[in-house]
């Protein structure tokens, strides 16, 4: 996972980095799963007296995008990867979700295969059955 960290208006102190790890570490250890694929940017801006963090996830067949703004940057950054850990939660369910379903349609239509090729009598006549 690749991270960039960038600031408009505003330095960027160890304390905001440390923040930002720290909710890095929990979202790659349940959805990322250390991918070397996946990038990471995170946009903290100061416009007036909001304070607002932008959180980027760049997935190979996805992109996140989510926005926070508060009167503190620490707040932001918790609100952001709040609202991130949800959106991830729900695309790892809908795929949970997809997959489950086309495994089900697969094998309804294996059973449905698998009822019109049995035969009625009570001989084992296989194939060639001349009771259908």
């Amino acid at each position: 996972m690749n991270i960039k960290i960038f600031s408009k208006g505003m330095p960027i102190t160890q304390g905001l980095k440390n923040a930002i790890y720290k909710k890095l570490d929990k979202l790659n250890e349940k959805y990322l799963h250390n991918r070397d694929t996946i990038n990471v940017t995170v946009t903290m801006k100061k416009e007036h007296d909001k304070h607002i963090c932008e959180l980027l996830v760049f997935a190979p067949k996805h992109t996140f995008k989510k926005e926070s703004s508060s009167d503190d940057m620490y707040v932001s950054i918790n609100k952001v990867f709040d609202i991130m850990d949800r959106e991830l939660r729900q695309h790892k369910e809908k795929l949970i979700t997809r997959r489950f379903n086309d495994e089900d349609i697969n094998c309804e239509e294996e059973i449905e295969t698998e009822l019109e090729n049995e035969c009625d009598c009570d001989e084992s006549c296989g194939d060639n059955c001349k009771c259908r």
